[in-house]
């Protein structure tokens, strides 16, 4: 099960940074392909190392597989932290004082 998310996943890699190569409206620097094309294309190959690993009994696969799923994780929380920052920056603050 491993083996197939790792193949999915680098399978979406591909088609985002095909989709990020048409992104005509934003100019996107070197940390924004890193963030979103790179490091998930990376977690998943190690995914699918990982999941070639264990199924040859092999010492590294435990260890591939935790340095993917964080890696996986860090991604997604900056990710998550780009969407805020961007939300925020179109729309002004809104803070009402908590109410």
């Amino acid at each position: 099960m491993l083996g197939v998310h790792g193949i999915a996943g680098i399978a979406y890699a591909l088609l985002v940074v095909r989709l990020l190569r048409k992104a005509d409206f934003v100019s996107l620097k070197a940390a924004n392909w890193i963030a979103y094309a790179g490091a998930p294309a990376l977690a998943n190959v190690a995914l699918l190392a990982g999941a070639s690993g264990l199924t040859a009994n092999l010492a590294f696969a435990p260890y591939a597989i935790a340095g993917a799923v964080i890696l996986l994780l860090f991604t997604g929380i900056a990710d998550a932290w780009d969407t805020v920052d961007h939300r925020q920056s179109r729309e002004g603050c809104t803070d009402d004082g908590g109410s």
